[in-house]
């Protein structure tokens, strides 16, 4: 056997001894019309009359029917993830520790507007922080957020809406945005 064939069969057999990257299966999505379950790992929150009740964090956030939802990681800053498969709106619901309102970088887009003033928005406060991401790529989707500040925490909710469904989407999104709430 030549060296260079001995070469490629030992590299052939380490390959096929090795055992290759295993990957997390995907998430589980939920949609509002079904029940969670017991999926491991087990979930922090659940879906009551059309509203996502998380105990551990203590806030609400309303899932309407036909769109999914999925936790974040359990110890990330994305709380919730909530779509509307239709449309491609999807709402998430970020948790920073800290006092920090200013909008998180994001890698897909650039906060081109942010302000604090008497905006519409969760919280029940009379002033509050947005702001706008404008994406990167012109069919991406905007990003719109409101943040909350929370015992300890502020809470950065997004609306991330596609060009296609601008007007309509925004207005989903404000909608649920607006009966977010925090248990205090």
């Amino acid at each position: 056997m030549r060296r260079g064939s001995q070469g490629a069969v030992v590299l052939g057999l380490l390959l096929v001894a090795c055992p290759g990257r295993r990957r997390a299966p995907p998430p589980e999505l939920h949609t509002s019309a079904e029940d969670a379950g017991d999926p491991a790992p087990p979930l922090r929150g659940r879906v009551v009359d059309g509203v996502y009740i998380d105990p551990v964090h203590g806030f609400r956030v309303p899932v309407p029917t036909g769109w999914s939802w999925m936790e974040g990681p359990a110890t990330g800053g994305l709380q919730i993830q909530i779509s509307d498969p239709s449309t491609g709106v999807q709402i998430e619901v970020w948790r920073f520790t800290g006092s920090d309102a200013s909008p998180r970088p994001r890698g897909d887009c650039a906060w081109t507007f942010q302000d604090h003033g008497p905006y519409v928005g969760p919280g029940g406060l009379a002033l509050r922080t947005v702001a706008t991401c404008v994406p990167t790529l012109p069919e991406s989707r905007r990003v719109f957020a409101w943040m909350v500040p929370g015992d300890g925490v502020v809470w950065q909710l997004e609306g991330h809406v596609p060009p296609a469904v601008l007007v309509r989407g925004t207005a989903a999104v404000r909608s649920l945005i607006e009966q977010f709430s925090l248990e205090l």
